[in-house]
């Protein structure tokens, strides 16, 4: 079973209840049958913010939701990245779904997980 370490920094004043979004990163490494060690970084961010890293990484001048950024260290290494997400942007896409934020969080970090575990879109 893997353990998950989360470092958690929340730049905004969205209440965010951290127990579920563990929980909903733990189920994801659990259904994955991923073992060891998991250590990542979880910014909970503006909009402005977002878009300067979307600028600056990604060459996109624009606003997006989430943002994976993985470690370059070796494999050996239990950190393997972090994960940035917009909560400004978390909170319109709830509205527009109709769910809760703190649903949309988590679906958003579970989204930043599978990058830094290596998945990607295709």
């Amino acid at each position: 079973m893997a353990q998950l370490v989360v470092s958690f920094t929340n730049q905004t004043n969205f209440t965010v209840n951290k127990k579920s979004l563990i929980q909903s990163l733990e189920l994801i490494l659990l259904r994955l049958n991923h073992l060891g060690r998991v250590n990542i970084e979880l910014l909970l961010v503006g909009d402005e913010k977002i878009k300067l890293l979307n600028k600056k990484f990604r060459d996109m001048d624009k606003v997006t939701d989430v943002l994976s950024f993985s470690s370059n260290e070796p494999p050996a290494q239990d950190f393997y990245g972090s994960i940035v997400i917009s909560a400004n942007t978390a909170n319109r896409q709830a509205k527009q779904a109709g769910i809760n934020p703190q649903s949309e969080i988590n679906t958003l970090a579970g989204h930043g997980l599978l990058h830094l575990l290596g998945y990607n879109h295709s």
